[in-house]
């Protein structure tokens, strides 16, 4: 699970913001909210699964069957593998209104609602990735559990309260840097030993042992928030003599733009790749 760390720090950072950025208003218009943030990523989601359905190779005829196509797409972030991202992100949004109300109802409660919120991932993660519910709802959503908030409430949760608690978290890894790399490292290790349980002692095949929902992965993913934070901090305290500032503004600008693009980029160059290779290793490499 050490390369799927991606996405929780993706959805706990969307909490993070939303929750830095509200946490202490009072007032304010959850219809202009929505406004605000879907026009910000609705837009995007829908051109790109429009584009990325034209990508793909054969024939788009017949039409009816192409919009049929283009509507399971849109419902389940399905035109490419990574737009499923955009799909949870449109459904915090809808339920933020909702978690600063818990986030704000429980604030002399918040390590109770951390903990309780990761004991749910780990259990639902534990029943996704060693046997649950094959029929129903639940079985369902077990199936296809990526593109569904629920599947990541744990890192949403834990974004807001972060936010709420900022100056605390931020005091903390200054003081504990290297508290925090020994975490890191421990969980690595945790996560490999982890594999090589799910592989040589339970028999799963290695595409299954490294999946992203299982519940070593909460753990790993947490220290890794950490680990990333602590060097995000340290960067920072440099004021003047921070390395590579323009760079790193830059890259954040388009961060947003290459995610979206990277997959027909891709797309294109292995299409181009192929037509290379293909004569080069014909009957000398087997297939």
């Amino acid at each position: 699970g050490l390369l799927h760390l991606t996405r929780e720090v993706f959805f706990f950072l969307t909490a993070f913001v939303l929750t830095y950025a509200y946490g202490a208003r009072r007032g304010w218009s959850v219809w202009q909210f929505w406004a605000r943030r879907y026009k910000l990523v609705v837009p995007p989601y829908l051109a790109w699964s429009v584009i990325y359905l034209v990508a793909d190779p054969g024939s788009h005829f017949p039409l009816l069957h192409e919009l049929h196509r283009l509507a399971a797409a849109i419902a389940t972030g399905g035109a490419r593998y990574h737009l499923y991202f955009l799909l949870v992100t449109m459904q915090i949004y809808a339920v933020y209104p909702l978690l600063l109300w818990l986030l704000r109802a429980t604030r002399r409660h918040h390590v109770v609602l951390v903990a309780a919120s990761f004991a749910l991932q780990t259990a639902l993660t534990a029943t996704m990735h060693y046997g649950g519910p094959q029929t129903g709802l639940l079985g369902s959503w077990f199936a296809h559990p990526d593109p569904w908030l629920a599947s990541y409430q744990f890192y949403v949760v834990a974004g807001g309260v972060a936010a709420l608690h900022f100056e605390e978290l931020t005091t903390w890894v200054r003081g504990h840097a290297g508290t925090v790399g020994a975490l890191v490292f421990a969980t690595l290790v945790l996560d490999l030993a982890n594999y090589l349980v799910d592989t040589r002692w339970l028999g799963q095949l290695p595409s299954k042992a490294g999946e992203v929902f299982q519940p070593v992965v909460a753990v790993t993913s947490t220290a890794a928030i950490l680990g990333l934070y602590t060097l995000g901090v340290r960067w920072a305290d440099r004021g003047e003599h921070r390395r590579f500032r323009g760079a790193v503004s830059q890259a954040s600008d388009a961060s947003f733009g290459v995610f979206l693009a990277h997959p027909l980029f891709l797309q294109v160059l292995l299409a181009g790749a192929a037509v290379v290779v293909r004569p080069a290793a014909a009957g000398r490499i087997p297939s």
